[in-house]
């Protein structure tokens, strides 16, 4: 606006000179010529007076050419001119004057120079100096003309409380500023939370999410996208989706879901499986971006295949004593058993019926345990009596193989539930009972919120050590057909630590015995 203000001023001002050097050259000319008008009557009638009473009249007018030489004169009779001054033969006039004088002579009498012309020349450039000095003296005026205008302007704050009391012709104008500041402020505001909502919803979601453009051009990726690419978001963001990733496969989903497609597909990278749904964005019928939703179905997928292998164990560990106690039966129906077996073959099918019941037991347990929220109701529990409990439970099997037990540790008192505790307890002890070596050591450590089982028996290798967990799991399968167990023993030890928020550690050297640690959380104080 400064510009342009100075630069009509500029114009103005150039406009006003012209205008007054013309308006001033024309009153000059007119001016002039009635000055000249007026000296030319005057003058000439005082020729004609002196030509009335010269004696010489060619005398008197060589004299009055001298004495006026800017005048044209012409003396004539009748037709013929008897005398011409010098000056009629450069100059000529439309306005001229008539004298008659005695003896029929007609005097003729004008101004050869009544235009300013050559005048005007004479003062051409002090005028063309004015002109410009006073165009520049207007130019620096109105400069300052308008940076005494504008400053109020530049300190102007249109919301501001006296903003109205600078200029009253912009009180609409900043009304109107004022409110669209005010609107423009809450449409930012609003933008900034939905933009932080969205972001910090984005940023906490486990799921990879990636918004691309039609270009396949990455607009927004999140920090868990970026950790399932391996790709920092520096390298990628504003970039082509082959910057995030580079696999042929989802570069031609992608291809699809461009064109207007939904798409999904399984996706397994560094490890972990992938879920992968393509949805096109539409705005009027055309697409205009896509986004990518990424599912880690890895936990999905094992735990598909766990319950694929404890159904196949589970049909497994029921059909061999179910076989057995047929087997047995039939025999005994039959009437091909000898009486002296017979009693031994019902102690057979009575043992693989126990071992049937206690497999069936676990199972069941295990199910609730699955089913039990780490929440539940608890109450305070004695480590150091429930393994006193147990190791009195468990020692005619600890004195069949000459496994010699100890308890040491002051009481500890945990939130839990007393029956899981003794559950998980009486499991740790009679594994360590059932895999020890003939005449070992089994001993129970109590500390604060832990304890501790420790063996003398054949060891855990290395690698099965993060399998010892699973359901039917056997470290030594050869020597576990020995023992009488279901293999569920340690499966319900992991859930029970699970419902009770506790963390296992196993130490085990092969050959040389197991050490088992449960740590149960301190701040879970008992109720009382």
């Amino acid at each position: 606006m400064q510009k342009r203000i100075h630069w009509s001023m500029r114009v103005l001002c150039l406009l006003v000179l012209i205008l007054t050097a013309v308006f001033t050259a024309t009153i000059y000319d007119y001016a002039f010529i009635l000055h000249t008008k007026s000296e030319a009557r005057k003058n000439g009638a005082l020729i004609a007076q002196t030509l009335s009473h010269a004696t010489d009249i060619k005398a008197a007018l060589a004299s009055i050419e001298a004495e006026f030489p800017d005048y044209a004169i012409t003396l004539s009779e009748g037709t013929q001119i008897v005398f011409r001054s010098k000056a009629t033969t450069a100059h000529t006039t439309p306005h001229f004057y008539s004298y008659s004088l005695p003896g029929g002579k007609v005097l003729s009498f004008y101004p050869a120079h009544y235009r300013p012309l050559s005048t005007l020349w004479n003062f051409l450039l002090p005028v063309l100096f004015l002109l410009v000095l006073i165009y520049l003296l207007s130019n620096r005026l109105a400069c300052l003309f308008i940076e005494h205008i504008m400053h109020p302007i530049r300190q102007l704050n249109p919301t501001g409380p006296h903003r109205q009391e600078i200029y009253p012709e912009l009180k609409p104008m900043l009304d109107l500023i004022a409110t669209q500041k005010d609107e423009i402020q809450y449409q930012t505001e609003r933008v900034t939370r939905q933009k932080l909502r969205l972001q910090a919803v984005s940023e906490n979601m486990s799921e990879g999410l990636v918004v691309l453009d039609r270009e396949a051009t990455v607009l927004s990726v999140n920090q868990s996208a970026l950790s399932i690419f391996s790709a920092p978001e520096t390298e990628v963001i504003h970039k082509s989706f082959s910057n995030l990733c580079a696999d042929k496969t989802l570069s031609e989903h992608l291809t699809f879901a461009l064109s207007g497609n939904k798409d999904m597909t399984d996706w397994y990278s560094g490890g972990r499986n992938y879920r992968i749904f393509f949805s096109p964005v539409f705005e009027q019928d055309i697409v205009t971006g896509v986004i990518l939703l990424m599912f880690d179905t890895t936990q999905q997928l094992e735990a598909e295949q766990m319950r694929k292998e404890f159904s196949a164990n589970v049909s497994h560990e029921l059909k061999t004593p179910i076989t057995t106690i047929l087997g047995y039966s039939q025999i005994i129906n039959r009437g091909l058993a000898k009486p002296e077996d017979v009693q031994e073959f019902t102690k057979k099918i009575e043992k693989e019926t126990a071992r049937l019941i206690t497999l069936i037991e676990d199972i069941i347990k295990l199910s609730h345990l699955d089913e039990q929220s780490p929440d539940a109701q608890k109450q305070p529990v004695s480590l150091l009596q429930t393994a006193k409990e147990v190791l009195e439970r468990l020692e005619p099997q600890a004195e069949a193989k000459g496994i010699r037990t100890s308890l040491s540790g002051a009481d500890s008192i945990i939130a839990g539930d007393p029956i899981q505790i003794a559950e998980l307890v009486y499991n740790l002890c009679d594994n360590a009972i059932k895999y020890n070596k003939e005449n070992g050591l089994l001993s129970v450590e109590i500390s604060p919120y832990c304890i501790c089982v420790t063996d003398t028996g054949i060891g855990i290798p290395t690698e099965d050590q993060p399998r010892i967990f699973e359901r039917f799991f056997r470290v030594d399968k050869s020597r576990s057909k020995n023992v009488n167990g279901t293999g569920l023993g340690l499966s319900i030890v992991k859930h029970i630590a699970r419902c009770h928020n506790a963390v296992i550690d196993v130490n085990s050297q092969l050959g040389e015995g197991t050490r088992i640690r449960v740590l149960f959380p301190e701040s879970e104080s008992p109720s009382p």
